[in-house]
This record gives structure tokens, C-alpha cells and sequence, in this order.
């Protein structure tokens, strides 16, 4: 599983806290209400851990919410998970909060007294943490340990497990394939996406929630698990047993994949011009970019097109090595935190040095990506081609560098925005300059992202499945890519 798990993670831990909330009864005339259950008890130390998870989003985050109105957030998404309807004058008794010793006393008093149907206090104290992420711009997710470390897994490409995606099928109330990993455990046992899961290790998964399902899939790396799977029209089920374990996938692919391993990363054609793309940011991709970088010098490409396109991400650590190892000097790009700001310089040496350079963007390529595209821009060691990358600001969370930061006694942990990525010369991703603003533009809104030097109307590419190489790039198909090819073939090599 994938980066979606920090999505999942925070609706598992949406359900939290309640208010103080009036239930509403039912009018006299008709039958008699259903009596609404009781609420359970309010958790021991809740103010507490609203106070430590607000004092981490005050100190790390770029921007950060005034610490009532993420109280005011969390105390409202309480109220929805309990089914009550928001008091009157919720906001003006939030506001006047200035210590924890006044939050639990309003805690205690708010927590609602009846609620619409039977939840437990963990869901209700979820439901309010949540709450207050909401409140948080670009984006925040509350993660359990367990599960930090899963993502840390994931972002090092050293994930261990089956190696599926999953998502629910309804209608079969069970958990169903979503992707399958190419090459992975569970891809080489002959689990197929949109099989759709009957049973783990003998267990019924009907009614099977997803975290009950995932919980149940994970486990130690060279453990067995045992899948009885099926596809939706088929009747007879197929039981597979497979050995947990970590895969790599390929976040830097060629032109086409070779039935022996490894890549073709030459384009068709009596042109020396190899092609490459960057399909994810992770801890291995500067290393699979050095591995492909000496296949292409061996086989005599002395120009390249870097394909950026549906690449996104936050790791800036790793966007400065791969820019690093593009560039030979100048300013990779800025990081704005809270406490100050850092210009990060490109060394010495590169690869590909010498080669024309052509990078394919378009409104796919954002956060780091984007970072990445620009510092091949601005010191002139590229050509980008395509169309204009995303705009950050209208989309939440990209165009910023997230942390996981470690909350209270260390059991959560908050994924959130804690600095902005800039050019290297200070400029913003996205410019705001009205002057700059296209005809067509709404008067106030931005200019959307990088844009490229020679822009190329089309759709845009859809980011390859999940462990699947990205489609064959088709020259004489793909405009983008066309122009980019045409450009390198008039750009002399330089020494």
C-alpha cells in the first residue's frame, strides 16, 4: 500500500471528540421518539492531547491556524460524528478559551449528553482530533506509530508486505484489489486487480472493515498470509499463500521494459537521444537515475528527455539529491519555514554533463516535482516542454515541504505543511504578479505554476498504475515529447 495510507490513516483517526450539545427532541404529537443512547464518558486527559497536537501545528507549521479555531474545528466535527446539531454561540465560548486548565472545564461541560446512534469514546475523541487537522491549510493527517513507520517504509521503497493496493466493494460489503504491485509477493502468487478478497488466513472478510483488513494482511517480513480471492463475475474462488517482503519498485523507467529485466532507454529512431522518467520520489531514485545515467552513456545517447509529468510528492530531500546530481552549480531552490529560510546549492559534477536537455511538465507535475523542474529552468540546464504545472495554492498541499512530526508521548504523529518551496531565487512555485495574469485569467487568481519554455497544448498524461510501467512513450502520438525530440536534434552538444 501506498501513499494513500496517510489519507486512510486520518479517517481512521477522524472519529474523535464530543461537545456539549442539546439534544433535540422530538415533538410532542405522534408516536414516541426512539430514546437517543447515552454518550459514552468523556476521555481522561483529552484536553491534554488537543493542547500538545495545537502547540506542534503553532510551532512547525508555515502558516498555522489561530489555536481557537482549530478547537472550534475539532469541537464542530464532534458534533457531526455524534449526530447532534452545533449550540449557539459555540464560536464566541471558544475565543474566550486562553488556558488548558479552561479547556477541560469546557471540555467536560460541551461533551454531548446523548448522541444519534451507539459510538465508543475512541471514536468520538478521533472524530474531534480529526477535526482540528481539518482546520489546518494544506493539508494535516494524524498518524498512529505503527503506521508512521509504514509510510517511512513506503518513502524509502522498502515497504513491507503483499504489496497490493485496496479499496471496498459495497454491493459485496468485502475488500477488493485495487492495484497490484508488478513483481511483488502478492502479483507473483497471481492475485489480479479487482479480485475480491473472501477470506485472510480462513477469516469471513464480509462486513470486514478496511483498517481490520489491513491489519490483518500486514506482518513481519518473511511471514505467510493466505488469500482466498476472487474476480467479481466468477463464482469459484482461487487461495493463494504468499511470503510478506519488501519489493522495489522502478520510480525511474525507460522507453519500454525488457522481458530479461531492466529498461530499453533509447528512443526509436537513428538519433542518439535517450528517455527517462521519474514516475515517484523516493530514497532509491537518485540511485536508479546514476544506474540508467551509465546505461545511456554505454549506449552512446548523448542527449536526453527527462519526463517529469504526473510526478508530485513532498520529499524534498530527495528533490535536492536528484537536482544535485542534474546540475553542476547554481541555486537548486528555497525552503520558507517558521524559522527562517534555506537556500539549497547544487555541487560540483553532474550527469549528463555536456548533454542537451529537454524535461516534459504539465499540470500533473507538482510539489517537488515541480521544485525540481524549475531548478533545471532557472539555471538554464534544461529545456522544459509541455504545459503550465500545477498551481499550489489552488490545491492544497502541493507547493509545500511536509514533516512528520512526532505529537505528545510519541503515539501519533502529524503530517503537515512546515515550509513553503520557493525558486532559488525566492520566487513562489506560482507567480501573482497581475501584470503577469493571462487575459483569460480571473481577476486576483495566479498564473498556474512553472511555465514551460515552449508550451504544447494536450491532455494530460495519466501517472502510470501503481507498480506498472508508464505507457510506451510514442513520438509520432505524443506532441510533448515530438517537440521535445525536435528541439534536441537542433541543439548542438556542448563541452
Amino acid at each position: 500500500m501506498q501513499r494513500p495510507v496517510g489519507k486512510i490513516l486520518a479517517s481512521l483517526i477522524a472519529f474523535t471528540i464530543a461537545s456539549a450539545v442539546c439534544f433535540q427532541a422530538a415533538l410532542a404529537d405522534g408516536p414516541a421518539p426512539t430514546p437517543s443512547p447515552p454518550s459514552p464518558k468523556l476521555p481522561p486527559d483529552l484536553a491534554k492531547r488537543i493542547m500538545e497536537l495545537s502547540d506542534v501545528v503553532l510551532e512547525h507549521h508555515i502558516d498555522p491556524p489561530a489555536r481557537q479555531q482549530m478547537i472550534l474545528s475539532g469541537i464542530k466535527a464532534l458534533y457531526r460524528a455524534a449526530g447532534v446539531s452545533v449550540p449557539s454561540g459555540l464560536s464566541r465560548r471558544v475565543s474566550a478559551l486562553a488556558t488548558p486548565e479552561q479547556l477541560a472545564a469546557f471540555l467536560k461541560e460541551a461533551w454531548p449528553k446523548k448522541i444519534a446512534r451507539p459510538l465508543p469514546a475512541k471514536d468520538l475523541e478521533e472524530a474531534l482530533l480529526n477535526g482540528v487537522c481539518q482546520s489546518v491549510p494544506g493539508e494535516a493527517f494524524l498518524i498512529p506509530e505503527k503506521e508512521r513507520k509504514v509510510s517511512e517504509q513506503a518513502a524509502g521503497n522498502r515497504y513491507v508486505g503483499i504489496h497490493i493496493a485496496l479499496t471496498m466493494d459495497k454491493q459485496e460489503n468485502r475488500p477488493q484489489i485495487f492495484e497490484v504491485v508488478e513483481g511483488g509477493p502478492a502479483d507473483r502468487a497471481g492475485v489480479k486487480k479487482d479480485d475480491l478478497i473472501e477470506q485472510i488466513d480462513g477469516v469471513d472478510t464480509k462486513g470486514m472493515d478496511m483498517r481490520q483488513t489491513v491489519d490483518r494482511l500486514r506482518g513481519a517480513e518473511g511471514t505467510d498470509v493466505t488469500i482466498k480471492v476472487r474476480q467479481p463475475k466468477e463464482s469459484v474462488p482461487r487461495t493463494m499463500k504468499m511470503t510478506r517482503g519488501q519489493h522495489q519498485r522502478a520510480t525511474v523507467q525507460g522507453v519500454r521494459k525488457r522481458s530479461a529485466g531492466g529498461w530499453d532507454v533509447r528512443l526509436d529512431g537513428s538519433d542518439p537521444i535517450g528517455y527517462l522518467h521519474i514516475t515517484q520520489m523516493m530514497a532509491s531514485t537518485p540511485h536508479e537515475l546514476r544506474k540508467l545515467a551509465r546505461q545511456l552513456e554505454s549506449e552512446g545517447v548523448s542527449a536526453l528527455v527527462l519526463d517529469l509529468r504526473g510526478l508530485g510528492g513532498n520529499s524534498v530531500h530527495t528533490a535536492i539529491l536528484l537536482a544535485d546530481d542534474l546540475l553542476d552549480h547554481g541555486p537548486i531552490g528555497r525552503v520558507r519555514t517558521a524559522h527562517g529560510e534555506t537556500t539549497y546549492p547544487a555541487d560540483p559534477d553532474a550527469l549528463f554533463r555536456g548533454w542537451p536537455m529537454a524535461v516534459l511538465v504539465d499540470q500533473t507535475t507538482s510539489g517537488t516535482g515541480e521544485w525540481l523542474a524549475a531548478a533545471l529552468q532557472d539555471n538554464r540546464r534544461a529545456i522544459l516542454v509541455g504545459t503550465p504545472t500545477m498551481n499550489p495554492r489552488a490545491n492544497p498541499g502541493q507547493g509545500v515541504m511536509k514533516s512528520l512530526i512526532s505529537v505528545g508521548d510519541g503515539a501519533w504523529s502529524i503530517e503537515l505543511a512546515t515550509g513553503y518551496l520557493e525558486r532559488g531565487d525566492g520566487r513562489p512555485l506560482t507567480s501573482f504578479d497581475p501584470s503577469s495574469q493571462p487575459e483569460t485569467a480571473e481577476p486576483g487568481r495566479s498564473k498556474m505554476g512553472v511555465q514551460p519554455d515552449h508550451v504544447i497544448a494536450g491532455p494530460a498524461v495519466r501517472p502510470p498504475a501503481l507498480g506498472r510501467p508508464a505507457d510506451e512513450p510514442k513520438v509520432a502520438s505524443d506532441p510533448t515529447l515530438r517537440k521535445a525530440v525536435q528541439i534536441l536534434r537542433e541543439s548542438p552538444k556542448k563541452t
